[in-house]
């Protein structure tokens, strides 16, 4: 089984947060794979990335999907 992830730890990605565009590094990636339907084989894979991030009034931690995370911030705001 191979798993590739779309972002690196270490890589800045944009998303949104309070309806504002964020930046933020990656600093954990957590990948869980789960049997959805043993007769057929199927499986989910879930990809959920820990961001180390600064807002205006407060720093810590977030952690986002896959399908939320954008490399540019032309793409985030491309998907709104």
């Amino acid at each position: 089984m191979t798993i590739e992830t779309n972002y690196s730890i270490g890589q800045e990605v944009y998303f949104m947060h309070d309806n504002k565009v964020q930046t933020a590094k990656i600093t954990e990636v957590n990948i869980t794979i789960s049997e959805l339907n043993s007769q057929y084989c199927t499986n989910k894979t879930t990809c959920l990335y820990k961001l180390s991030f600064r807002a205006t009034e407060r720093s810590g931690s977030i952690v986002k999907e896959e399908k939320d995370l954008f490399a540019t911030k032309e793409d985030l705001l491309k998907s709104l």
